[in-house]
């Protein structure tokens, strides 16, 4: 069924009766039986009695549900029993742990413990085979939701117990964030050939005549099933420092495929953002039409503050027409550059095309470096030219620094 707007009380009811699946835990009225880092994208965890935390079995078939039931033994094994229905649904007692959502200290405790348990990131290989592309001399990088919510009200919080982190050996994480690359001077264009799609995805990756098209995966309601989630999550394959300031820009296309799907446009991990939706709103979110460019700006100071916007017709720092805005502080500046989509009622016919990314690392760049003017304005290259951007090309399709039909 397509979601629509409830009324209020209604809306109040279901929040108070369960809570959102793998939304973030934002305070101590309610504390999960299981957890997931939202910002490094690992596997779910279980939260034990004592305070420990143990990774979930993937398992063929049923996913993660066959551990989860043998863990979920009887209600002595919950940490609030709250929203538990069965164990084969145990998202409902699920929350997604962020460094840039405080207020849990359940997340509290497994963050810490997350960060202490994981080894260093290895070196990210080059590309292999016909088409890889090399990193660009500068080394600033290649690539190219769940939003902000909060945990629903559940009367009187209990007093949960304080976690400390315990001591464990260290536990390998499904994908790890390679090294920041160095600083760049000059604005560098992420090609399509270097992203990567997180774990627990299986929609299709591959380059398209106007950009790099996401494929969906097969629905699921935006929740777990059978080890994946639909929709899709991609990441750059190398990291950025933006300590001293900088810019990720990003232009991207939604193809709902007429129907709902709901879009983050984070653009770099750690940025808070509410989701963008096709079709029609849900929860008040901003409506963005289907098979048209939208341009996501992000921009972050040295401090750690940042801001980001999603804009039409060119990017807000070009003149273009915000939708949607959004600011905050980075917990770290440092990271991969990320899109992501659920609950994709399409399935496979829904995409995302991201058309061009454009990193800027080290200060802010100037006022045309490295960007072009939205695809409508067309240049005069023909097709098979060399392209910095859009602009550049009778076709307004710059794909890989040539020139499309």
């Amino acid at each position: 069924m397509p979601k629509r707007a409830l009324p209020a009380v209604v809306l109040a009811v279901l929040l108070a009766s369960s809570p959102l699946h793998a939304a973030p835990c934002s305070n101590d009225q309610w504390q999960p039986t299981f957890v997931h880092d939202l910002d490094r994208d690992d596997w779910p965890y279980y939260v034990t009695a004592d305070g420990n935390f143990l990774k979930l079995e993937h398992r063929q078939p049923g996913g993660f549900v066959p551990h989860a039931c043998e863990l979920l033994r009887g209600p002595q094994d919950l940490r609030d029993r709250r929203g538990f229905t069965t164990c084969q649904e145990y998202t409902r007692v699920q929350c997604g742990c962020s460094r840039n959502i405080p207020g849990n200290r359940t997340c509290a405790a497994f963050l810490t413990w997350n960060a202490a348990a994981a080894p260093p990131a290895p070196a990210v290989p080059p590309p292999q085979g016909p088409g890889a592309s090399v990193a660009p001399p500068s080394g600033v990088g290649i690539v190219p939701p769940g939003g902000v919510s909060t945990a629903p009200p559940y009367g009187q919080p209990a007093a949960p117990p304080a976690y400390p982190p315990p001591a464990r050996p260290p536990v390998a994480t499904a994908m790890p964030a390679p090294a920041p690359a160095p600083f760049a001077a000059q604005p560098v264009s992420v090609p399509a050939s270097d992203w990567q799609q997180a774990p627990q995805y299986r929609g299709a990756l591959q380059p398209g005549p106007n950009g790099l098209v996401v494929q969906g995966g097969p629905w699921t309601n935006g929740r777990l099933k059978d080890g994946y989630y639909d929709g899709s999550r991609v990441f750059s394959t190398q990291s950025f420092d933006l300590s001293r300031g900088g810019d990720v820009h990003l232009r991207f296309l939604a193809n709902g495929g007429g129907q709902y799907m709901g879009i983050y446009p984070r653009l770099l991990e750690g940025v808070g953002v509410r989701f963008l939706t096709t079709h029609h709103s849900w929860s008040n979110s901003v409506v963005i039409p289907d098979n048209t460019w939208m341009f996501a700006h992000l921009r972050v100071e040295p401090d750690g503050s940042y801001r980001i916007s999603v804009a039409r017709s060119n990017y807000d720092d070009r003149g273009g027409q915000s939708v949607y805005s959004n600011s905050g502080r980075l917990a770290n500046p440092r990271g991969r550059l990320e899109l992501h989509f659920v609950d994709n009622y399409a399935g496979p016919r829904a995409s995302i095309v991201i058309g061009e990314a454009v990193v800027t690392a080290g200060g802010a760049p100037p006022a045309s470096a490295g960007m072009a003017p939205p695809p409508a304005t067309g240049g005069g290259r023909p097709a098979g030219a060399t392209c910095r951007g859009p602009s550049d090309c009778a076709s307004s399709i710059c794909l890989l620094g040539v020139c499309a039909r």
